[in-house]
């Protein structure tokens, strides 16, 4: 939210509400409403069941133990790495 107070042009990240007064709403009041929202989904899920994928602990666990070898950028130099690999299969294509 940092960007915000910074930014150098004037009422260019504000939220209004949808009133005829066209009210400014707080950074404040913006977070919480998404946490909540979030939270409100989130626990409504959990509540009813929906929330529980049918994967198996023993499976759950396979796929922690082995994770690492799954090849997922998990660091800026592999992100890095595959930024590289898809710019030059994109030159590849082009030609």
């Amino acid at each position: 939210m940092n960007c915000v107070d910074v930014c150098p042009v004037k009422d260019t990240l504000e939220l209004k509400s949808l009133l005829p007064q066209k009210k400014r709403i707080s950074k404040k009041v913006v977070a919480i409403g998404v946490v909540s929202i979030f939270m409100l989904v989130t626990g409504f899920a959990m509540l009813t069941g929906n929330w529980q994928n049918k994967i198996t602990k023993e499976e759950y666990l396979m796929h922690y133990k082995y994770m690492n070898s799954y090849g997922h950028p998990t660091g800026t130099k592999e992100f890095k790495k595959l930024n590289e690999e898809v710019e030059m299969n994109n030159k590849n294509l082009n030609k």
